[in-house]
């Protein structure tokens, strides 16, 4: 456009020029034809200065110039060179630890009140009444809970873990417990034991995500996030999925703890980390089910 309208503009300054006089002597075709030449010579400058912004060279008419298809302000896209965040797809090389210990790494599960399939949510402030630990990795938590109501629920807690989870309590300590269970086509479940001042004292995942509630304090003193891009990729029946890991913070404390295998993190005051599952699909050949599953205990350590 840039073009045709300084063509334009051009002629338009030629055909409102007014008519030059003729000096005596001299021949009008002559001084027609030099006005005509000046002309043209100043449109075609006129054109090709306007060019100069756009596509270079001369170009006496329509544009011919051929786009080659790439426009460094639209079309192209630059990988930072680094996973920023969640990325189902990816292709990362890494191995991380094999299972610990072998062949599939920790065995745990729990449940509260008896029920692994039953919806419920509830917060209470609770006293231990009876707590019964083995060496077989069993823990059996009972729990006496009055309401603002003067009503007393009674609510167990039981965990079993290998290699052993040990859970500190003592009989008649005054604690927190919260549990969530959110049927869907599985049920997704959490809950956690925390002291009065807050910390951690015991805690259960068995879910699609880490919180039942993004940015809650349900694990108390401990911060828990979801890695991704660090493991390799393995095939299962229902599909391909990436191995994970869960990022364990305490204090000025931090560690990563991989999918299917165990730690503890923190020193004087720490906090053990068993993962049974922390997986996400980068395939899914089955229905209904969840894409991502992370299976994990945390308690604090005896120092703790």
């Amino acid at each position: 456009m840039t073009r045709i309208a300084s063509s334009e503009s051009s002629t338009r300054w030629i055909h409102e020029r007014p008519p030059t006089r003729t000096a005596p002597g001299q021949q009008p075709g002559v001084r027609c034809t030099v006005s005509l030449a000046l002309a043209l010579c100043l449109a075609g400058c006129y054109s090709s200065s306007t060019k100069f912004h756009g596509d270079a060279g001369s170009d006496p008419g329509a544009d011919t110039h051929v786009d080659p298809g790439i426009d460094p302000w639209t079309d192209t896209w630059t990988d930072p060179g680094y996973d920023t965040g969640y990325d189902p797809g990816s292709d990362s090389t890494t191995v991380c630890p094999p299972p610990d210990p072998p062949p599939d790494g920790p065995e745990i599960s729990w449940v509260v009140d008896g029920s692994y399939s039953e919806e419920g949510a509830f917060l209470l402030r609770c006293q231990v009444d009876s707590f019964a630990s083995g060496d077989d990795g069993t823990t059996a938590i009972g729990l006496t809970c009055p309401s603002s109501s003067g009503t007393i629920e009674r609510h167990t807690v039981e965990i079993t873990s290998w290699p052993s989870l040990y859970v500190y309590l003592l009989e008649g300590e005054w604690v927190e417990l919260e549990y969530v269970a959110e049927p869907i086509w599985w049920v997704n479940r959490w809950f956690a034991i925390r002291s009065e001042g807050g910390d951690i004292v015991v805690a259960g995942v068995d879910a699609e995500r880490l919180y039942p509630d993004p940015g809650s304090w349900f694990y108390g003193n401990i911060d828990l996030f979801m890695m991704y891009g660090i493991c390799e990729n393995v095939s299962a029946d229902c599909g391909v999925y990436e191995r994970l890991g869960i990022l364990v913070e305490l204090g000025d404390a931090g560690q990563i703890v991989h999918d299917r295998t165990h730690a503890v993190v923190g020193e004087m005051v720490g906090v053990q980390v068993m993962v049974g599952e922390a997986s996400s699909y980068v395939e899914m050949w089955c229905e209904d089910y969840p894409y991502e599953w992370v299976s994990a205990l945390f308690a604090r350590s005896p120092e703790g």
